[in-house]
């Protein structure tokens, strides 16, 4: 009896061993995978932050959600490369800017959207990206994001829960794809006839805002004196006041000609207030943004 008892433990023991093994290769198999999938993806922050090289492209967009559709297709260019994406803040546009010093043989116009600089708190949201070769500073990210740094180092897998590598992973399924990234919708009746300001656009038009936004464009000509970086504000619906000329005239002061694209200058008087240019308050629709391509020359300003 103690003989058949032995043998089971014994028999039980090399079981619970080799699932140890066994859960371990498919760990690390998938881990692997999982860093693979990131830096082949064609998401555009895989494209960047990999060893991918962009000498194709000459004119380079980043910002927050109210720059992702100045792109090569609704803009009939495929010399421009959007990098903008959902709430960037100051902070990941250094990690973005710091990428595209070796991304490309020539000197590329860069457009900065200025209301993505309003926030420079530190977001967690770019460790996914920190094992491939073109992410520059992990420091900040190491020291401000300790333990999901931690993780995703030595455990990889744990990235699925990071919001953007559900992008990665579509964007490594559905190839071309994420350079058509675009608000293909018109603002709804009930927003346009109600024309209140959204709660972002209300920070945007506070002055010590306005003023950290200049803050912040100055900190990056500063830091980055061998780039051609421009600055710009897309427009802001409203049918009070045109906020984004305002903003426009207050930045334009402090900054050079040079470093400065004027957009809302230059358009109809009517358009921040009519509803068909935006998809809704804060983000121009499709024939919105085909229309200041049209009066300001977007593409070909430089």
């Amino acid at each position: 009896m103690m003989k058949k008892n032995s043998f089971i433990f014994s028999s039980n023991s090399i079981k619970f061993v080799y699932g140890i093994i066994f859960g371990c290769i498919i760990f690390y198999t998938l881990s692997l995978f999982i860093n693979y999938t990131i830096k082949k993806s064609d998401f555009r922050f895989s494209q960047i932050f990999s060893d991918k090289q962009l000498d194709n492209y000459d004119t380079f967009v980043l910002g927050n959600s109210r720059s992702v559709s100045f792109n090569k297709f609704t803009l009939d260019d495929n010399s421009i490369f959007n990098l903008s994406y959902n709430s960037i803040n100051y902070n990941e546009l250094l990690n973005i800017l710091d990428a595209l010093k070796n991304k490309t043989k020539n000197k590329p116009v860069i457009y900065i959207e200025l209301t993505s600089l309003i926030y420079d708190n530190i977001e967690c949201r770019f460790t996914i990206f920190t094992h491939l070769e073109n992410f520059i500073d992990r420091k900040i990210l190491e020291k401000n994001c300790k333990t999901q740094f931690f993780l995703e180092k030595f455990f990889p897998i744990t990235k699925v829960k990071n919001e953007i590598f559900l992008r990665t992973f579509y964007y490594s399924i559905f190839k071309n794809r994420d350079q058509k990234w675009h608000n293909n919708y018109i603002m709804p009746e009930k927003t346009c006839s109600l024309g209140k300001l959204s709660p972002f656009a209300r920070m945007i038009i506070k002055s010590e805002n306005q003023n950290k936004m200049l803050l912040n464009a100055k900190k990056i000509l500063k830091e980055n004196p061998n780039q051609r970086i421009k600055f710009f504000i897309t427009p802001i619906f409203s049918k009070k006041k045109n906020y984004g000329l305002i903003i426009e005239n207050y930045v334009k002061k402090n900054l050079k000609d040079i470093n400065f694209l004027e957009i809302n200058e230059n358009l109809p008087e009517t358009f921040y207030k009519d509803c068909e240019m935006f998809a809704d308050s804060l983000h121009l629709s499709l024939k919105g943004v085909k229309s200041v391509n049209f009066y300001t020359k977007f593409i070909g300003y430089h």
